[in-house]
């Protein structure tokens, strides 16, 4: 029999995925609050959570290795199988106390065109190897739309897919790919092993779920030098930002042997943001910086207003800037304007293209 706090925790979730929530927030002494189009809301209908409500959750959507990890390193990110779907997981500890961030995962691979993802940007996959990074923070659909651009390659090509999550977030299945996921933790004991593991696979696509150290983004560099097209989501507000944080991981000797080798093979740079959709739902906003060779060289010379000049006026060449792509929506009568100069890091810009 269901106790109380599991149908609580299914009545949540059920609601959040009924009114396209991206997120459900629990915290101890308030009302579950979700987010939808990109505000927050509480659940008004609910009681305010208890510790104990909020314990019991946590009992139900961590295992017990994952409780452990919770009680030694106070975070602890993870998914499990509701009955509506997929969720990831965030718990970790604030004011001495536990809370929990729920994300429904779409259960199936979004198609690009759904995605609204840009033709010039498409074309970067026609490429035999190279590097790829998705830009983006956190919500803002990067997990999304790189398993829409693995399933527009499963759809297409015969290939064999490695993705190094951590943890798995969509689950993709084989059409004329071979795909494997592997889960830091579960699969593999940490990227740097999981990184070691590629140079021995004969492999054609990788994907890699977050990059956060200079060893991750050396090896990323290297597995795409050999042969293979490497994807990688990056934590950075733009593209030109990440490429600067991309050079900025590394920690060795001889940054600028690191930064060659990327331009070398770096095709492009694509930044993401969702936006709440005229009459409910969420559209992505997509920034594409491919490497054409004035941006190389801009990038070489660590010349980033010179690169984010070249992004806003290079569209013959494939460029989109964030301040184009939101002035697309609102044209198209998608993003309200009020919404997308929310959003715009240039807002100027956005309202002379409008």
């Amino acid at each position: 029999m269901a106790t109380q706090s599991h149908l609580f925790l299914e009545r949540v979730i059920s609601a959040a995925v009924g009114v396209q929530a991206t997120s459900i927030h629990l915290t101890p002494g308030q009302k579950p609050v979700i987010r939808r189009g990109g505000m927050l809301e509480a659940f008004e209908e609910e009681d305010v959570v208890s510790t104990d409500v909020l314990r019991d959750v946590l009992d139900l959507v961590l295992s017990s290795e994952e409780k452990q990890k919770l009680e030694k390193e106070r975070d602890v990110v993870s998914v499990f199988q509701g009955e509506g779907g997929r969720i990831k997981v965030h718990a970790y500890i604030q004011e001495g106390q536990p809370a929990v961030t729920l994300k429904p995962i779409v259960s199936l691979p979004l198609s690009v065109k759904d995605m609204g993802v840009p033709a010039a940007f498409l074309s970067w996959f026609e490429e035999p190897h190279g590097l790829i990074l998705i830009t983006g923070p956190h919500g803002s659909g990067r997990s999304t739309l790189a398993a829409s651009l693995i399933e527009h390659i499963n759809t297409r090509k015969r290939r064999r897919i490695i993705t190094i999550e951590d943890p798995i977030e969509i689950l993709l299945r084989d059409n004329k790919c071979i795909i494997e996921q592997r889960e830091i933790g579960r699969d593999v004991p940490h990227w740097e092993s999981a990184i070691n593991s590629l140079f021995l696979e004969d492999v054609d696509v990788v994907f890699l779920g977050e990059v956060l150290s200079g060893k991750v983004a050396e090896g990323a560099v290297r597995i795409a030098d050999k042969g293979a097209l490497v994807l990688a989501v990056l934590d950075s507000v733009d593209t030109v930002t990440g490429v600067r944080e991309w050079f900025d991981l590394w920690e060795g000797d001889d940054p600028t042997r690191f930064q060659q080798m990327t331009i070398d093979e770096l095709i492009g740079v694509v930044g993401v943001r969702l936006l709440p959709r005229i009459g409910g739902g969420l559209v992505l906003a997509t920034e594409v910086l491919p490497m054409t060779q004035a941006i190389k060289g801009a990038v070489a010379d660590r010349n980033w207003n010179g690169a984010r000049n070249l992004l806003a006026t290079s569209r013959s060449e494939g460029t989109l800037s964030m301040s184009h792509a939101l002035a697309e929506l609102v044209r198209a009568g998608v993003v309200a304007q009020d919404i997308a100069e929310a959003y715009a890091a240039d807002k100027d810009t956005l309202r002379q293209l409008l």
